[in-house]
């Protein structure tokens, strides 16, 4: 009897990791697609009837993983966030090899460099990613009160990592003691603020390069937060733009 008992308990699991393998493969798949109407038409043409009909698949069908259109723009930004954020942890590792002759403070510089330019390569290497943080950054109201916490801790995960690296800065005295979430916020939403410079469409704008204000936006910040200049510049040399990008693996 406990055999059987046993058996069954394993056959409902088994039934039940498929079951949540398929769902889990489903709500994928609907939001790549959500990801791709976003970045070619933006988050306002983003509706569950049109990508119901956009999968050929029932409305009702979309509704049972995401209730509303508050929802489904909070599930595809957490899913963006977290996105970004695996693909920084795997190049960040990589990143080590870059630095391995420089000295511990070089190295603590040259890591806050790199955050900084791996941003700019995360534009380049993953836009509908980057675009839906960057949304949620500088815009307000995409997804609904009721489930923007779906969203919130998953940011905060994301800006732990340069807000880490700021804090070993400090412990190591190549920086000034200072606030390091703070420092965090001004210093991803000023990058952003440069980047989103590309989207200007005006006379002249495309005169812009948001790559090179945004990396010297970063530079200027830690020297300001007491990095010294020459020391920077030494960390900088060693995490080349160009050399990070062949770190960044989406």
């Amino acid at each position: 009897m406990n055999g059987v008992h046993t058996l069954n308990m394993i056959q409902n699991e088994v039934v039940t990791s498929r079951r949540d393998r398929r769902h889990d493969a489903r709500r994928s798949q609907f939001l790549a697609a959500a990801r791709a109407v976003a970045e070619q038409d933006g988050l306002d043409a983003l509706t569950i009837k049109g990508l119901a009909r956009r999968l050929d698949c029932a409305v009702g069908t979309m509704y049972t993983y995401f209730p509303s259109k508050g929802a489904l723009l909070a599930a595809l930004q957490a899913d963006a966030i977290e996105r970004l954020a695996e693909v920084y942890d795997g190049a960040a590792d990589r990143l080590e090899a870059l630095v391995g002759d420089l000295h511990d403070d070089g190295c603590a510089l040259a890591r806050l460099v790199a955050f900084g330019r791996f941003i700019i390569v995360a534009e380049r290497a993953m836009p509908e990613e980057f675009h839906l943080q960057q949304q949620l950054l500088v815009a307000s109201g995409l997804a609904d009160s009721d489930h923007v916490d779906e969203v919130v801790p998953v940011a905060f995960a994301l800006l732990a990592r340069p807000e880490g690296l700021l804090e070993d800065g400090v412990a190591r005295g190549v920086l000034a003691p200072g606030e390091p979430f703070d420092r965090t916020v001004s210093w991803v939403a000023a990058v952003n603020g440069v980047l989103s410079l590309a989207g200007i469409q005006h006379p002249g704008a495309g005169l812009f390069d948001t790559g090179l204000l945004a990396d010297r936006l970063t530079r200027d910040l830690l020297v300001g937060w007491g990095a010294d200049p020459v020391a920077l510049e030494a960390a900088a040399a060693a995490v080349p733009l160009d050399r990070l990008e062949e770190l960044f693996v989406p």
